[in-house]
């Protein structure tokens, strides 16, 4: 059992399902330590100070989604689509991939930056890399949002890698087909590219994540020393198409 030190009164107490991504913002924004009890979520005293503190984080993040998967911590900055209709996010997503609405890739580009700019972990990170696209696309939001991202944020920009053989849509692949699927493709990293670096991985869509992780861990076996995941909206179903 955690000793908390005398004389400090804890007036509240903050609970989460889950430590994956928050935890370890929430230690470095606040100094926060979870601990995990014995019905399975994750605890913390706090005092007066820290829990208005972490008011004013719920609300700068009310929209911001902390994703637990296998990277070293993944955010999407907000949902695809809440009830039946798209989010404000999910619809600048749209236009701008789809519609190629440059104001509407723009907007995410200013939004995606603002989110590494305030966000613990990103901001010290030392390379921006997309999802690599499939070879031969004329554009590529990923990678228009990367370069955007790179620029406003003074940080260097990278390729994560070249498909070597042609990937397939993976819209009507089975989930546990897709991973499979993304070997045959075979992706090549330059080591030199990452190797040793904090590395923000940009994606416009997070849905199962598959095609994120499987890039993660090429880009870790490549020598990345650290990857964030950061995707503008995240799906509201986790499965893709099973």
């Amino acid at each position: 059992m955690r000793e908390w030190p005398e004389g400090r009164s804890y007036s509240h107490k903050l609970v989460l399902s889950f430590a994956d991504t928050i935890g370890p913002v929430l230690q470095k924004r606040f100094g926060i330590g979870l601990t995990l009890t014995p019905f399975g979520n994750y605890f913390a005293p706090v005092d007066e100070v820290v829990a208005m503190k972490l008011e004013d984080f719920v609300g700068e993040h009310r929209q911001t989604v902390f994703i637990r998967d296998h990277l070293d911590l993944s955010f999407a900055m907000g949902m695809h689509i809440l009830g039946d209709e798209k989010t404000e996010l999910g619809e600048l997503v749209k236009a701008a991939k789809y519609q190629n609405d440059a104001g509407a890739t723009t907007e995410l580009i200013a939004r995606a930056s603002d989110f590494v700019k305030n966000m613990p972990f990103l901001r010290n990170a030392d390379i921006i890399v997309a999802v690599p696209p499939a070879s031969g696309k004329a554009t590529d939001l990923p990678t228009e949002i990367a370069e955007g991202v790179a620029k406003a944020s003074r940080k260097e920009v990278g390729l994560a890698g070249r498909w070597q053989s042609e990937k397939v849509s993976l819209k009507d692949v089975g989930l546990h087909q897709k991973w499979s699927f993304l070997e045959e493709a075979g992706l090549q990293v330059d080591p030199s590219t990452v190797a040793g670096k904090r590395v923000i991985l940009i994606d416009d869509l997070y849905q199962s994540g598959c095609t994120m992780q499987f890039v993660a861990s090429r880009l870790k076996a490549a020598g990345a020393r650290r990857i964030f995941g950061l995707a503008m909206v995240k799906a509201r179903s986790n499965s893709d198409n099973v």
